[in-house]
């Protein structure tokens, strides 16, 4: 415990100083899709919590002691990933293996490679070309990441949810309505056995919902996981 609150602190002072530097950008770029909040991101203490607080409930509850044993190869998904600082955060925090993010907003998602690329540069440096986590994109179109990736594209009509383990938002959405639609979205293509951490969740259906089983989280009390189809 001692090291994962030093994790959040490390955490706290460095994305912070670097979400400040992208922050307004959002704001300026021409392709805001209407009904869409600009970036304004959830501060990175309390999402450092909340994937500690994940991560070693995953391990500790033996009803689910099966999955915590896979969790090391799982999927992260941070769903309207904003500059990818949530990504990296999940990264840090020692939840999941792969680490993705979809976000719309050009200038946004421009950023959000070069944040990917600049700790790419930085994890390189620290070590050695045999031990390397992560490999450069294929082509400069692509721009993919073995562990890291960000996509350009629609969370609203995305429809690769199915192939995460973990999804992650903060309400992509202002207009509750396209908010509604998107987070059902979600949870119809979620499959069995995923977790959702959805942060200021506007459809509250999915605590009737028998699909779904609350995840006691102090730190997230919207988080759920998938039990049935």
């Amino acid at each position: 415990m001692v090291k994962d609150r030093h994790v959040v602190q490390v955490l706290d002072n460095m994305i912070e100083d670097i979400i400040d530097s992208f922050r307004h950008a959002s704001e300026r770029d021409s392709s805001r899709k209407e009904g869409s909040f600009s970036f304004i991101p959830k501060g990175t203490r309390s999402n450092a919590t909340t994937f500690i607080e994940l991560r070693e409930w995953l391990v500790n509850k033996s009803q689910w002691s099966g999955y915590a044993r896979t969790a090391g190869a799982s999927h992260f998904l941070d769903a309207g990933c904003g500059i990818g600082n949530v990504i990296l955060t999940a990264k840090a925090a020692g939840l999941c293996r792969c680490w993705h993010g979809i976000e719309h907003l050009d200038s946004v998602y421009e950023q959000a490679v070069n944040l990917l690329r600049l700790n790419d540069r930085c994890e390189t440096s620290a070590c050695s070309r045999r031990d390397r986590i992560y490999v450069q994109p294929r082509n400069r179109e692509t721009k993919v990441f073995q562990a890291l990736k960000v996509f350009k594209g629609d969370i609203g009509t995305f429809t690769g949810y199915k192939n995460y383990d973990v999804i992650y938002y903060y309400r992509p959405f202002c207009c509750f309505d396209r908010e509604a639609e998107f987070e059902r979205r979600v949870e119809d293509q979620m499959k069995v056995g995923a977790i959702l951490l959805a942060f200021y969740k506007q459809d509250y259906s999915t605590k009737r919902d028998s699909r779904f089983e609350k995840i006691p989280l102090e730190s997230c009390p919207t988080a759920f996981i998938k039990v049935k189809d």
